[in-house]
This record gives C-alpha cells, sequence and structure tokens, in this order.
C-alpha cells in the first residue's frame, strides 16, 4: 500500500483457532479444535520471516529514501495466545 509516509507491506493471514510463535521461530502453530477436549495443530511458516522477504524484494526496486513498513494482519477469527514480538524493525 502506497502511503505518504512510505510504503506498507501488509501479509494477512486468514487463520482461525489459536496460533502460537515467536518473532525467531521459522515455524508458527495453529491449533484447531476437533471436538470435546481435542484439537488438531496445523505449522506454517512464521508470517514475519514471510513479509520480510516481500521488504527486501521490494527493497532493490524502490529508492531507499523511501521507508517501507511491514504489516502482518490476521483475521478475527483466529486468537494469538502465545506471539511474542520483542524487536520493531522498520526498513
Amino acid at each position: 500500500m502506497f502511503h505518504p509516509k512510505g510504503l506498507f507491506v501488509i501479509e494477512s493471514k486468514n487463520y482461525s483457532g489459536w496460533i502460537f510463535g515467536h518473532e525467531r521461530q521459522k515455524m508458527w502453530t495453529q491449533t484447531l479444535p476437533i471436538s470435546y477436549g481435542e484439537s488438531h495443530k496445523e505449522r506454517f511458516y512464521n508470517p514475519i520471516m514471510q513479509n520480510a522477504t516481500h521488504v527486501r524484494s521490494i527493497r532493490r526496486l524502490v529508492d531507499d529514501r523511501i521507508p517501507i513498513y511491514s504489516v502482518i494482519a490476521f483475521s478475527d477469527k483466529c486468537t494469538l495466545k502465545k506471539v511474542t514480538v520483542k524487536v520493531i524493525i522498520l526498513l
């Protein structure tokens, strides 16, 4: 998304269930309820790392003076249970 403040690169995730992950973990976990007391777990690539790849690709194409912001958006169908992000890097 182009904006007067810079370029925003948005990675959207349409997941449901509980989401667990840490900014430095390569894979995150989605936990979905199956039935009473049972759940199913799926792993997916860290969306922070995924979007960082997009940002690096775009950075090669745009002027270095243009700020690029990475934004990760999850749908309201999921709950971020244990998602740890300690460092925010602006490129």
